[in-house]
């Protein structure tokens, strides 16, 4: 059985382009051997650029949109430390800014105290003095931690010209002292001057991030909570609302960063194929508003189509081999099979 037909590449891509941009770039000629996602051509990327760049801020705002939502269901301790108060109780209603508890660092208390001296050596590092706090019935003990380096002269009526030292005391808090009580102290044979100022560790009040009913609130005054930890949960329709609609554009925006990227790629132009380029008809410094940019063979492997007569059909199987001239090559034979 002998037929004619056309020897073609048994794989050809024709490089195109859906972008309009000047080609800055390229990095072939006509004739060239290309390798499979070379880079062929490289395409002004800047208006695509700018448009990822709005993409991934309003992804960004999104994200931090569901995070807030999130965190106003679920309030949860912003530091490590002790519950010193709790404002609400569940199934009570709350809204945006209600306080729901404070937390305090922890659990000690710091004073300074003032104190009229006979020699500045009587206070020092590590003393014990004796406190007493101002609506506490009895004594709390602590521990000199600094001794002011210069002593003051007091402008007080009661002890005008009189030298003074600061000595700051650290004791652990004896119950709910916060920074509305005030102290006196005896350390050695001195007391201090007057009442001083309460110093609490540092605190943070958690409030309501949204409006709703309070519920899963276990925490009782003195409980203890490490940063992260979930205080309660705000249930409502206000704040379900809101999560689902925070999600829905954070998907949303997930997407159109997606595509950004996407449209990005479109600037790098690769080779789909390994083969010979057979046209050309782009080349840097052209702009172009899609279409063709070159032609692509795989020319390591040829076919054709032959035409069998009907009656002789039966006679041909895959996998027969095949004699080929062609006559581009004279007295050549080449050999083919069946496919």
């Amino acid at each position: 059985l002998t037929s004619s037909g056309t020897l073609e590449p048994a794989d050809s891509y024709t490089v195109t382009t859906l972008v309009s941009a000047e080609i800055l770039s390229d990095t072939f000629e006509e004739g060239d051997i290309v390798e499979k996602d070379q880079l062929l051509y490289t395409l002004d990327s800047s208006d695509a650029d700018s448009s990822q760049t709005q993409a991934q801020n309003s992804y960004s705002q999104a994200q931090n949109s569901y995070q807030q939502a999130v965190q106003a269901k679920y309030p949860t301790a912003d530091m490590t430390g002790t519950v010193s108060e709790v404002y609400v109780r569940n199934g009570d209603s709350v809204n945006n800014g209600t306080e729901i508890c404070k937390i305090v660092g922890d659990n000690n208390i710091y004073i300074d105290f003032l104190f009229s001296y006979e020699d500045n050596s009587d206070f020092y590092v590590g003393q014990s003095a004796t406190i007493f706090i101002d609506g506490f019935a009895g004594t709390t003990q602590g521990t000199v931690q600094q001794v002011s380096g210069s002593s003051i002269a007091s402008s007080n009526a009661a002890g005008s010209g009189r030298q003074m030292t600061t000595v700051r005391v650290k004791a652990v808090n004896p119950g709910l002292v916060t920074e509305d009580y005030t102290a006196s102290a005896v350390i050695g044979n001195y007391s201090s001057y007057g009442q001083a100022s309460i110093e609490v560790s540092a605190s943070s009040v958690i409030t309501a991030g949204t409006s709703g009913k309070i519920s899963g609130l276990s925490l009782l005054a003195g409980d203890t909570v490490s940063s992260g930890d979930r205080i309660c949960t705000i249930t409502g329709d206000s704040v379900d609302n809101s999560i689902e609609n925070a999600r829905i554009s954070l998907s949303n925006a997930s997407t159109s960063l997606e595509n950004a990227r996407d449209r990005l790629d479109d600037y790098q132009i690769t080779a789909p194929i390994s083969g010979t380029v057979v046209t050309k008809t782009a080349k840097a410094g052209d702009n172009v508003d899609g279409g063709t940019l070159c032609t692509i063979y795989d020319l390591s492997c040829l076919e054709m189509t032959m035409n069998i007569d009907e009656l002789d059909i039966s006679d041909v199987a895959v996998g027969q081999t095949v004699q080929i001239t062609a006559d581009a090559v004279e007295d050549k034979t080449y050999t083919g099979v069946v496919t």
